[in-house]
């Protein structure tokens, strides 16, 4: 999700980069929603709730590959 710019990701494009079927998805999707980490602006779609989150996600993910 941290990849798309406009900060709103197709529920099908995630489960395509997993590269499991979008049903895979579901549990950990409505997990994320009752955590308050992401929610659901409009059917198939999903972004976070935290305004600036996809680019945290980002620098962690750079901090990873830096060990």
């Amino acid at each position: 999700m941290s990849d798309d710019p406009s900060g709103v990701s197709g529920t099908a494009v995630v489960a395509s980069r997993l590269g499991v079927e979008p049903k895979a998805t579901s549990p950990a999707r409505q997990s994320l929603i009752a955590k308050g980490i992401v929610y659901s602006p409009e059917r198939g779609r999903v972004a976070f709730t935290v305004p600036n989150m996809g680019e945290f996600v980002r620098r962690q993910a750079d901090l990873d590959l830096d060990d």
